[in-house]
């Protein structure tokens, strides 16, 4: 039960930390781009415009595979709380 609270705690740290930290970087880089995605509507494919941003090196990797392991990390904390809970 224990390990499974810290895995989610983790997970979600984890993803948090990783949309913060991408937050960061592109206003950083781009200033008041974040701003200004949210007045303008997004283009005919759906993409907003800070999603531009992808593939530029804007956001270093290492903070996009801390939002992804964060994922798992959190799924796997709660399949393990849902195992103790119903054994």
């Amino acid at each position: 039960m224990r390990a499974a609270l810290v895995l989610l705690c983790l997970g979600l740290v984890g993803y948090v930390a990783s949309s913060s930290l991408t937050g960061w970087f592109i206003e950083r880089s781009v200033p008041r781009l974040l701003e200004a995605s949210r007045k303008v509507a997004p283009d005919g494919n759906g993409e907003l415009l800070w999603e531009k941003t992808a593939g530029k090196g804007i956001v270093p990797r290492w903070v996009s595979v801390l939002g992804l392991v964060a994922i798992p990390v959190f799924l796997g904390g709660l399949v393990l709380l849902l195992v103790a809970a119903l054994f």
